[in-house]
């Protein structure tokens, strides 16, 4: 989510760190796509990586 919520995602220039929760909840996400479709982590991309997204979307996301 933008730092500043009543901006626009394509013009917010800094995003706000991922939380410790919705790390985890990333994490239990990644384990079930890759135990279901049988697909690598290496398959799994962030939004900015795939599409026109802030760069910094998704930045501090781990798995």
């Amino acid at each position: 989510m933008p730092i500043d919520p009543a901006s626009d995602c394509k013009t917010a220039r800094i995003y706000e760190n991922v939380t410790t929760q919705q790390n985890a909840s990333l994490r239990w996400l990644i384990a079930e796509l890759v135990a279901t479709f049988n697909v690598s982590t290496g398959e799994i991309y962030r939004h900015p990586q795939v599409s026109y997204k802030n760069p910094t979307e998704a930045s501090t996301a781990v798995w």
